[in-house]
């Protein structure tokens, strides 16, 4: 080694004692001096890997809460975005509304604005009341059907294991 630079301290740490002499760089084991510096090296040892513990916990811990956290934002963005959307949506459809019904008054002479919103409004409200209609016959229909299905399947199911079903029990059969 040169001048400049220094030597690292000994190893405490490793067990190992280190002798001086000519043979510095040679390690001998250390023997423990007494059961009481074992235990004391041992009570050291678990309060370090008990504060390696707390760190490793409290890490999770604080990536988690920031998981959270970014899942809050990201579902606040998006109701803002829905929101956003929506009004956009809201907003088209008011304005091709008022544009039809501005449409439907100018084939008047003179122009009748209150004709044209009354039409526009009536086949609106027309079409959504039978598209609602549509939708809930729709539903119950293959609700019901689901439901005779299942009820068929089981009827089925207990001819095949016990030779008849509910109904025919149920009649006396």
């Amino acid at each position: 080694m040169d001048a400049n630079t220094q030597s690292p301290p000994p190893d405490t740490t490793s067990g190992f004692r280190t002798t001086s002499g000519p043979a510095s760089s040679a390690r001998e084991p250390e023997a423990p001096d007494a059961p009481t510096e074992a235990i004391g090296d041992a009570m050291r040892r678990a309060r370090e890997l008990q504060a390696y513990a707390a760190h490793f916990i409290a890490a999770k811990v604080d990536a988690t809460r920031a998981t959270v956290r970014n899942i809050g934002l990201y579902a606040a963005l998006g109701v803002v975005g829905l929101i956003a959307g929506g009004a956009i949506v809201v907003t088209a459809a008011v304005l091709l509304c008022v544009g039809l019904s501005q449409l439907l008054a100018s084939a008047f002479d003179p122009p009748k604005p209150w004709f044209g919103n009354l039409i526009v409004g009536g086949v609106l409200l027309a079409l959504v009341l039978i598209g609602a209609w549509m939708a809930v016959s729709s539903i119950t229909r293959s609700s019901r059907q689901r439901t005779v299905k299942k009820y068929e399947d089981r009827k089925r199911q207990q001819r095949a294991d016990f030779g008849h079903d509910v109904h025919s029990r149920a009649n006396g059969r």
